[in-house]
């Protein structure tokens, strides 16, 4: 069974992937704004988009309701602004003409951009998997970005401010993780050394898939994205280091939040997510060193072999080294059983 593994990424064939862009829900929330003509409550709380939406974001705020949503829709379709405007249709109101002819644009380029999305993640999945999924816009949302549930993405079109670059890279970013899921294990809660492992794997490789430094546009959001990597490419002897320091505060500290302040300052966008970097750094090492099917072995064995198969690969080219903290986290959590099937890979 030790090269069963390995066995399932070794094909010639390509694996079944279809990403569409779905512009209805925004297309239908625009053609309301500002109309004077009333809303069809029914239908907007029937409507899944909707639900899902207020579902995500009700697990952080308890005002994020589906009735408060309704009275929002309401509002706009009246031109008005909600003294709270939580769902952020004020600026919705306020550039729905560039809005609507955003989308017109959009709709003509659907095909070609679930193309692109497409093929940026077939790059990087196992051959066996199969997978559909969609992209899809939104406007009058709480959030300057986008989300994710199951095999759908969701993106927040005000804030992309016409970048569809930008809008690609990050709908193949955030629909990567939906393939990860289909292959790669999850770690315990437990071991939070392994958790953390398992995040910059799936962050880092995500970040290769849609590598935001390939885009030759100046979006908005192409170029936030494409400082943060020049930003990390800078400092990145220094992010290795943060790493190693760490696993040592984790594993020494005693600190019952040690897991959570670690995720807080490597894996969030207040610090321009460092270990993002590393983990795409990590990414492009094994796959040049060991080839595309490796690579692939590697994401779904358990995530220490990931890091271990790194620092050899390191030690072998002159890259950066795993620092000890993280190496003795690695070591630890390694067994005869995970150490023979991620053997297997090579």
């Amino acid at each position: 069974m030790i090269g069963a593994l390995a066995a399932l990424f070794v094909s010639s064939a390509a694996p079944d992937i279809h990403v569409n862009l779905d512009t209805s829900f925004a297309s239908a929330v625009l053609e309301e704004v500002c109309s004077k003509t009333g809303i069809d409550e029914d239908a907007i709380r029937a409507s899944e988009t909707a639900q899902i939406m207020v579902d995500h974001f009700h697990q952080f705020r308890d005002d994020f309701t589906m009735d408060a949503y309704v009275e929002a829709r309401r509002a706009a379709a009246n031109c008005e602004t909600p003294e709270r405007d939580i769902f952020r249709f004020g600026e919705v109101i306020e550039r729905r003409e560039e809005l609507r002819a955003d989308i017109a644009l959009l709709e003509t380029r659907g095909e070609e951009i679930g193309d692109t999305i497409t093929d940026m993640l077939g790059a990087y999945t196992p051959a066996e998997i199969s997978f559909a999924g969609a992209a899809t816009v939104v406007t009058g949302s709480p959030s300057c970005g986008g989300w994710s549930r199951d095999a759908a993405f969701f993106v927040d079109l005000p804030c992309l401010k016409g970048d569809h670059d930008g809008l690609t890279y990050l709908a193949a970013h955030e629909t990567y993780h939906a393939i990860q899921s289909r292959f790669m294990p999850e770690p315990p809660d437990s071991n939070e050394a392994l958790s953390i492992f398992s995040e910059i794997i799936r962050e880092g490789t995500a970040s290769v898939v849609a590598d935001f430094s390939e885009i030759e546009t100046n979006g908005a959001y192409t170029q936030l994205s494409q400082r943060v990597i020049k930003t990390n490419d800078r400092r990145m002897d220094a992010n290795f280091d943060l790493l190693n320091m760490a696993f040592f505060y984790l594993s020494k500290s005693g600190d019952p939040e040690a897991s959570q302040k670690t995720e807080a300052i490597g894996l969030s966008g207040f610090f321009d997510s460092p270990f993002y970097a590393i983990g795409a750094g990590m990414t492009r090492v094994i796959d040049s060193a060991y080839g595309r099917d490796a690579l692939l072995c590697l994401m779904a064995a358990t995530p220490e072999q990931f890091f271990l198969a790194y620092d050899r690969a390191a030690q072998e080219t002159g890259e950066t080294r795993l620092g000890p903290n993280v190496m003795d986290a690695a070591k630890k959590n390694s067994t005869r059983k995970t150490a023979a099937s991620a053997k297997a890979c090579f």
